[in-house]
């Protein structure tokens, strides 16, 4: 196997940080490949929590290349903060690498996220810029990090860019916009600390095919918030889908023999959006609490409710999955009941299949150490998705983790 993608098969937040640290062992190269800092992945390794928004989770291993791919949007603010704090936990990021094809989230993209979120029929974006800079990206109007760092034309690009922006700001929000030249000000000293890490990734991921290079593409989000293929409008603003790893990196074809999905034992979202097996009752408070459902970057709570085969099965086939990854057995431990949406009846609501609850999993190294309700659960799943579930997380470190 030269490169395989893991991503999220609900919306978002499925534990794919600590899969992915898990898989990024096999792996010689881990890159990002879209999404930016609306992301973010939550890591316990040797007993100490890591928060990472931007970089990918193979950084806490020295003898990895981290890479942030051309897919992805990057604020320099949070990505400089993110090595700093990395440093102070003595993590090294030396194997980090950016692509010089980045585009950036500015202060005006962060003001017009902001700004948008406060007009009726607003989304529930994390106002992170996100979405004004995959905009701009389509619009033809983005900035990436080579057109900044292209000594004296890099003003000229960036002050076009934010005219425009502050024109909108000032007379269709009505809202002071930041200043142009302060905020170029800034943004090129937080490039001055970052240049040493970008590059031209694609030669790397060139390189890395030809040589048959292990890689782990790392996606942020889910595929339930795929740009073109999730509950739009109720989406993120890049595609989450296994393809885009390719269109993310430069990386080719047919060098990705492997996806892995990932999904909860049950169901989380953030922000507005459809969501049929939403629960309002004492059990939603309970996983709530339990699974400690708040956002890693927004900090707000999630809604939670049962697992729904309708939206896996879908999330499986518009992936390609090979084979899955279910985090979170232990936050249903100790239910009297479990359910399942197995489809939908004729008003589209869920149609429910119980099952017995579970005891609590103390430690388990293998499969057959797993509670038999627990395993009559997860077998169910894999016969009605028809792909395996090859990796079952019932917590949070490392060695809270079964490999089948």
């Amino acid at each position: 196997m030269s490169a395989s993608v893991l991503l999220g098969l609900q919306w978002g937040d499925e534990g794919k940080g600590k899969i992915t640290d898990y898989l990024a062992s096999q792996a010689e190269i881990v890159l990002r490949f879209q999404g930016g800092d609306n992301a973010g992945h939550t890591l316990l390794i040797d007993g100490k929590k890591y928060f990472n928004h931007l970089i990918p989770s193979g950084i806490m291993y020295d003898d990895k290349l981290s890479i942030i791919g051309n897919g992805v949007v990057v604020n320099p603010a949070t990505l400089v903060k993110e090595i700093a704090g990395l440093k102070e936990n003595g993590i090294s990021a030396k194997g980090l690498r950016v692509s010089e094809k980045c585009h950036l989230i500015t202060p005006f993209h962060i003001a017009l996220d902001g700004a948008n979120e406060m007009r009726k029929g607003s989304i529930g974006t994390t106002k992170k810029g996100i979405g004004p800079a995959y905009s701009d990206k389509a619009a033809r109007r983005g900035l990436r990090f080579l057109d900044l760092l292209d000594g004296d034309g890099g003003f000229q690009r960036y002050e076009s860019a934010a005219k425009y922006h502050s024109f909108v700001l000032k007379e269709y929000f009505g809202i002071e916009p930041p200043d142009i030249q302060d905020s170029y000000d800034k943004i090129m000293e937080y490039l001055n600390i970052l240049k040493t890490y970008i590059c031209n990734t694609e030669e790397l991921m060139f390189e890395a095919y030809e040589k048959g290079t292990k890689i782990l593409f790392e996606g942020a989000q889910g595929i339930l918030l795929d740009l073109d293929h999730g509950t739009y409008p109720f989406v993120t603003s890049s595609n989450t889908v296994s393809g885009a790893a390719l269109c993310g990196s430069g990386y080719p074809l047919g060098g990705v023999k492997k996806i892995t999905g990932v999904f909860k034992s049950y169901t989380t979202r953030v922000g507005d959006g459809p969501f049929a097996t939403e629960l309002f009752d004492d059990i939603s408070e309970a996983i709530c609490d339990k699974g400690g459902e708040y956002g890693t970057t927004t900090g707000r709570k999630r809604r939670v409710g049962w697992a729904d085969i309708v939206d896996l099965k879908r999330a499986v086939l518009l992936s390609g999955t090979t084979d899955l990854a279910m985090t979170k057995a232990d936050v249903l431990c100790g239910m009297e009941k479990v359910l399942i949406a197995e489809g939908r009846d004729s008003a589209n609501k869920p149609i429910y299949k119980e099952f017995e609850g579970w005891g609590e999993i103390i430690q388990a190294g293998k499969y057959s150490d797993l509670p038999e309700n627990l395993k009559k659960y997860i077998e169910y799943i894999e016969e009605q998705l028809g792909v395996p579930i090859n990796i079952i997380s019932y917590g949070p470190a490392r060695r809270q983790t079964i490999e089948r």
